[in-house]
């Protein structure tokens, strides 16, 4: 867990110069539902005006999740494909959930709302991925 903590801020720190948006990670509805998923994923993100952007959050399995990947963005719609840790096995009441791999491929489709007094509501949606479910999720980010 240290060292995704390191690569998050070494990642956030080499591309300060150019970060134009940072978010905050907030909260997941994963479908289907399942007892076990934690569907409160506090996280930090930075995306440059390239469209690089890396993040970390507290994932589905209750581990820390370190991403990178490249963002697209037309308007108010956006496309994240990237890779993400933090998704290997996990057994949880004698049934194994996780990705099965130590990098996860990961694609988000994203909604941004009317921003309320400069911050922007982030509405996100990742497809399922192999034997994980679909995960509608909410961030907030500001620009600078």
């Amino acid at each position: 867990m240290k060292s995704n903590l390191i690569l998050v801020l070494v990642a956030m720190a080499a591309s300060s110069a150019q970060a134009t948006t940072f978010g905050l990670h907030l909260g997941s509805v994963h479908s289907p539902s399942e007892s076990y998923q934690n569907n409160v994923n506090p996280g930090v993100y930075v995306r440059t005006d390239e469209g690089i952007t890396a993040g970390m959050y507290h994932n589905t399995l209750g581990r820390v999740t370190v991403y990178a990947g490249a963002t697209l963005e037309y308007g108010p719609f956006g496309v994240m494909a990237g890779v993400a840790t933090g998704y290997k096995p996990k057994v949880i009441d004698g049934r194994t959930y996780g990705q099965g791999h130590t990098l996860t491929p990961v694609l988000a489709f994203s909604l941004s709302l009317p921003a309320i007094a400069t911050i922007t509501p982030k509405l996100i949606f990742i497809p399922a991925f192999q034997k994980g479910p679909a995960v509608f999720h909410l961030a907030i980010e500001k620009r600078f």
